[in-house]
């Protein structure tokens, strides 16, 4: 129960915050349709991590911190704020990581990318090696005389040259 009321005092001061208004102006239009704005904050809402749930989105949890992030999206959806302003205005106040799915960039990118590279790489490695690479290059039609084969020939002449 400390844990929760911890984390709800840590939160409350950016809960209220989100009363502020944004610093930039709207980029687009005020919306009128109630259903528009429904159907945007939902979406917008989907993008966002619960500040208490933390492994839901906004539209998905039941927390009060929750409700009033969605109502304030609504709000700014209403204004004619964008997706982009809305959730680099949640981000100003809670950090990058409210976003569920971080922007892929830097070294977030490599940890999308690596596995795809490897499994790439592997599967040119196989491909290589079944289409017939060095290992499988052809045997010569006549032998290469050796050290060896010199040898038995002198070894055989003497033994011949005993009987």
């Amino acid at each position: 129960m400390a844990l929760w009321l911890g984390l709800w005092l840590a939160l409350a001061p950016a809960v209220a915050d989100e009363m502020t208004p944004l610093a930039e102006p709207p980029l687009g239009d005020p919306i009128t349709s109630a259903a528009e704005v429904q159907a945007r904050a939902e979406h917008i809402g989907d993008q966002l991590r619960c500040p208490v749930c933390q492994a839901l989105s906004v539209a998905d949890s039941s927390s009060e911190a929750a409700r009033a992030m969605q109502d304030r999206i609504a709000e700014l959806v209403a204004q004619g704020y964008t997706d982009v302003q809305i959730e680099d205005y949640f981000v100003d106040r809670y950090g990058e990581w409210v976003r569920l799915e971080p922007p892929k960039t830097g070294l977030d990118l490599l940890v999308w990318l690596g596995p795809v590279v490897l499994l790439g790489l592997g599967a040119l490695t196989i491909i290589a090696r079944r289409s017939g690479g060095p290992a499988d290059a052809p045997v010569p039609a006549t032998p290469v005389a050796t050290v060896d084969d010199e040898l038995r020939a002198r070894v055989l002449a003497e033994l011949d040259g005993e009987a």
